[in-house]
């Protein structure tokens, strides 16, 4: 006799538990998957940024923000260190609708200067100067919305941030341009000039963040110290924080996600263990008459093992790769299908090919824990108890 069989038909002597538990298994894989994907989106946002790159904005801001004097670039720029500046002035609203969040990061001549690495050539920022309402959209921020070059997009700010008191702004797609870790990658570049010359005469002529470039990185925190000291004794005290600093505090900003992807995934895999291991136990249990007439036949204890490990193992390896693979369909989910809290979940979700690996390894380390008691109880048979029923 072959090991198939008798595996075959220990899984399906209960087939409604052996059904439940490869589900509940899909499942905490399937959310591992999540977890894991979540935590390599995170890292991967904040490895993208860079030391040499600082965001300056307001140390004291007022509410609602109004940012800092535009006056203030040229003095960053003419301090030790520094070699670029520009001026974004963010405007969020939505579009269409009021639960589809979205934004612009309008932005000013000098965006390259301060922002190399910024999606956008020298062209097409001077074509984006020249054009008051026009708009470069990544190309995830164009596949959201359906963009495409020429098309109108809408942005309504609620309350209005306008002079004239329209909430609404409309503007040209330019062009679609690379995507960018800022913003998740939903990326709408504007024109500085165009959003500040629309807003009421004492709000203009400030901007929501400084766009530093610096020499080195090593020496960021410093240059961003002599930054905030410059400007510490005025009515316009500044914070300078390293790009990468920056993102790492967003990123942790409400939890530690590192902590909360492994204590989700943990629990996950340590409700399996218990469920596989209570499931193969009372199997073993049921099952011993069976074993002792398996060894009288010739069966080595070892050969019996090897069928109790198998047994917990071909759900969790199933669990593994299913759960996986429903992890990456989900994460494709368009978000406009999802809610919320579901959206920020997904969306958020980078799955590697290499996360089956890890499954499948955890998949063998869980089948190994869950067979440990019940090979305890297997070894402890007496074989002429077991055949005469005692």
């Amino acid at each position: 006799m072959k090991l198939w069989p008798l595996i075959w038909s220990a899984l399906w002597r209960r087939p409604l538990e052996t059904l439940l538990v490869w589900l509940a298994t899909t499942a905490a894989f399937a959310l591992l998957g999540l977890m894991v994907g979540l935590y390599v989106h995170t890292q991967r946002i904040v490895h993208e940024q860079r030391m040499d790159r600082l965001f300056v904005v307001q140390r004291f801001p007022d509410q609602p923000y109004t940012g800092l004097p535009i006056a203030l670039k040229n003095q960053i720029a003419g301090l030790d260190g520094v070699i670029g500046v520009g001026t974004s002035h963010n405007v969020f609203g939505y579009h269409i609708d009021p639960h589809d969040g979205a934004g612009v990061m309008a932005v000013d001549e000098g965006i390259i200067q301060g922002w190399p690495e910024a999606p956008l050539t020298a062209a097409q920022l001077q074509n984006l100067m020249a054009t008051p309402d026009g708009i470069y959209v990544s190309r995830k921020a164009a596949a959201h919305w359906n963009l495409k070059r020429g098309d109108r997009f809408s942005l309504t700010v609620s309350p209005s941030i306008r002079a004239d008191g329209n909430p609404t702004w409309v503007f040209e797609v330019l062009d679609i341009i690379p995507d960018a870790p800022i913003w998740n990658g939903n990326l709408i570049m504007g024109n500085y000039h165009y959003i500040d010359n629309a807003e009421p005469p004492d709000k203009q002529g400030h901007g929501n963040t400084f766009f530093v470039a610096v020499k080195d990185g090593a020496h960021s925190k410093e240059i961003g110290h002599n930054i905030d000291r410059h400007f510490a004794n005025s009515g316009t005290a500044t914070f300078s924080v390293p790009q990468r600093e920056d993102a790492e505090g967003l990123v942790n900003s409400s939890v530690n996600i590192a902590a909360v992807t492994l204590s989700v995934g943990g629990a996950g895999l340590f409700m399996i263990v218990f469920l596989i291991a209570n499931a193969i136990m009372r199997s073993v249990r049921e099952r011993i008459p069976e074993f002792a007439v398996l060894m009288t036949v010739g069966y080595r204890e070892a050969q019996l093992g090897w069928l109790v490990v198998a047994e917990a193992a071909v759900p969790c390896l199933l669990g593994a790769i299913l759960g996986t693979g429903l992890a990456a369909m989900v994460a494709r989910i368009p978000p406009t299908l999802l809610s919320r809290d579901l959206r920020q979940l997904v969306s958020n979700s980078d799955i590697p090919p290499a996360v089956l690996g890890l499954a499948l390894g955890l998949a063998v380390l869980l089948a190994l824990a869950s067979a440990a008691a019940p090979l305890w109880r297997l070894g402890r048979i007496s074989v002429t108890d077991a055949l005469a029923g005692r």
